[in-house]
């Protein structure tokens, strides 16, 4: 066995199922350390594969997803909202919701892994919509003379179970047997438990907090106004069409219909795997040696092949050759 043209001893460190790998990684990293000081001027030590640095990206891009997206929530809100009183309410269930999530990941004994913050991710969007929706029928209220607390109690109450139907939508999830059952079942628990915490919360703290900054001029501002007729339009635009579609609602069958032959078309044809295939930059070289060869022979060949990829690859960072089992 050698990198880049030099002989070498590798030691693989294989994880038992369930373990972590990142943690497992980290202590092989401090235990190289140590084993450096130790080791003669002329032997050198040091990691050739280290599979954890794609599950490190990817964890990565995923916290940084989260922060992009609950960015993308607040300004959607206040753009729709107009008004930085109504678009508080809602972002305020975002961080109780995310801390109830992790609280249930640490009871379930789940880690922080890339399909646990899927389900974070997607629980940004989700948990805000509970509380627009109570948020918004408190206001209706508002406009039509109730008080704030009369409102409040009555508004949560007219939409309590739409607000909870949310759930049986991701806990399904969890009876999924199989492979896809075990890998999905984390995240399933996670986004299903982030949901139930944030119908509590819109249906506790909203109407509470809504009574408390919600008022009949709460649109009286600039910015309202100013694109109040942006917004009167879309909603008429959206009216005619609606009318014009249920004078011919004798369609929606026939739409219906072809929209499922659609749908069964296109799942027939698109490809189906377990996963997407990752970039790891590695490419993987085997070849076999005709019956009877000697291990000369094929030392002899690996290092041609080496030396061949070196200089048709320099901007390579390792080559690594091994001889055994059969091939090379």
């Amino acid at each position: 066995m050698k990198r880049n043209g030099v002989p070498m001893v590798a030691c693989a460190i294989i994880p038992q199922p369930g373990a972590n790998y990142i943690d497992i990684v980290d202590r092989a990293y401090e235990v190289m350390a140590d084993l450096q000081k130790d080791l003669p001027d002329d032997v050198e030590a040091g990691i050739a594969f280290d599979n954890t640095v794609f599950i490190r990206n990817s964890i990565d891009e995923v916290k940084s997803t989260i922060v992009e997206a609950f960015i993308l929530v607040v300004l959607i809100i206040f753009l729709f909202l107009r008004n930085w009183r109504t678009t508080l309410i809602p972002v305020l269930a975002i961080p109780i919701s995310l801390v109830g999530a992790f609280f249930i990941m640490y009871l379930a004994g789940f880690t922080i892994n890339i399909l646990t913050l899927l389900a974070v991710v997607l629980a940004i969007g989700l948990v805000v919509d509970d509380a627009i929706v109570v948020m918004e029928n408190i206001y209706t209220k508002i406009e039509q003379g109730m008080s704030p607390r009369e409102a409040g109690f009555k508004g949560s109450e007219e939409i309590f179970f739409a607000v909870i139907a949310l759930v049986a939508v991701f806990f399904p999830i969890v009876f999924l047997q199989g492979t896809t059952g075990r890998l999905f079942r984390e995240f399933s628990i996670v986004i299903t438990g982030a949901v139930i915490i944030s119908s509590f919360v819109a249906l506790t703290f909203t109407p509470m907090i809504s009574t408390k900054l919600l008022t009949r001029n709460v649109t009286d501002n600039w910015f309202y106004r100013k694109t109040e007729p942006f917004f009167n339009g879309l909603t008429e635009y959206y009216r005619r069409w609606l009318d014009s579609f249920m004078r011919r609602r004798f369609l929606a069958p026939v739409i219906l219909s072809v929209t499922a032959v659609v749908i069964y078309f296109l799942w027939t044809v698109t490809p189906s795997e377990m996963a997407p295939l990752e970039d790891r930059s590695n490419i993987r070289v085997m070849s076999t040696a005709p019956e009877g060869a000697t291990f000369d022979y094929m030392n002899r060949y690996t290092t041609e092949l080496s030396s061949y990829v070196e200089q048709e690859v320099p901007e390579q960072d390792m080559i690594i050759e091994m001889i055994g089992g059969g091939n090379t």
